[in-house]
């Protein structure tokens, strides 16, 4: 494993020697002269469709990026991104790891670093951890605050000034239960000042 390969054997190479192999045997036999002639034009035929076999899924792996869902990472210098872009495209991707919780992205060449914030990393399937990453964010994404601000809109209707002025007007805010210990406060003593006089 080398220090800039986040994955010590990935299935592609794997799913690679096993074919080498194969085409090892097969050219041995291939070049028996006492091997009739029809059988090795069939058995080139057979070798051509495995290579398409082999290289097809290999091919869709590498290009997409999926190795992460597939090969568990075995370098501790690199960590998964489950990145969406300003247009909504799902793009995920292995990163290498900074200081201080950077990570070192690249998107369309550029450096699109985020920090991550330590508070909600995603295990996969296979055991690999991801961090959910949006263009726009300089930090990774945490659902359960997404979650809070839904729960408000459901509650509330809206967000911003108009949800706190419902918010305050139920007596669902802070300041409201202030508010009314002070207009409490201030009838008390308007009436204790009515019994002194």
């Amino acid at each position: 494993m080398g220090k800039n390969n986040p994955y010590s054997i990935t299935t592609q190479e794997t799913s690679v020697v096993f074919f080498l192999i194969g085409i090892i045997i097969m050219a041995i036999i291939l070049t028996d002269p006492g091997f009739p002639m029809l059988a090795k034009f069939l058995m080139f035929i057979a070798l051509m469709f495995f290579g398409i076999s082999m290289i097809t899924p290999n091919y869709a792996i590498s290009k997409y990026n999926l190795n992460m869902f597939i090969d568990k990472i075995t370098n501790p210098d690199f960590e998964n991104w489950l990145r969406v872009t300003k247009n909504r495209t799902f793009a995920p991707q292995t990163v290498k790891k900074g200081v201080l919780g950077q990570s070192k992205g690249l998107v369309h060449g550029a450096k699109a670093d985020i920090i991550n914030r330590g508070d909600f990393t995603i295990t996969l399937q296979n055991g690999n951890h991801a961090l959910v990453k949006y263009d726009a964010l300089s930090h990774n994404i945490n659902f359960n605050h997404t979650l809070g601000w839904k729960l408000i809109r459901r509650k509330f209707g809206v967000l911003g000034s108009t949800a706190f002025i419902k918010a305050y007007e139920s007596g669902k805010t802070e300041k409201r239960k202030l508010f009314k210990r002070r207009e409490e406060k201030k009838e008390t003593s308007e009436v204790t000042k009515v019994d002194k006089k």
